[in-house]
């Protein structure tokens, strides 16, 4: 029988480094884009990170990831982005 060989774990907590969080400030939103809607005020959206930002009329403002551009363009010309944010985001993207 032939002893097993076992490699030596490296130091540190196993983790790999990957380097700081990205500054969100630095990559390319869109401008606030005006919603009529009785609930929701303006949105956003960033296309390389795939983020879509709503503001509401109380002034909060959600973001959610992995959001398609083409739900951020529906939003826009929705009927009722109220009932479109339900219906299409609300529940199904990741909040941020």
């Amino acid at each position: 029988m032939h002893p097993q060989v076992v490699k030596p774990e490296p130091p540190g907590d196993g983790l790999t480094a990957v380097g700081p969080a990205p500054n969100l400030s630095s990559f390319m939103w869109t401008d606030w884009q005006r919603l009529r809607s009785s609930n929701l005020r303006t949105t956003r959206y960033e296309s390389e990170l795939h983020h879509l930002e709503i503001q509401f009329l109380s002034g909060t403002t959600y973001r959610f990831d992995g959001v398609p551009s083409t739900i951020f363009q529906n939003l826009l010309v929705a009927p009722s982005p109220g009932k479109y944010f339900n219906a299409e985001i609300k529940d199904i993207y990741p909040e941020v």
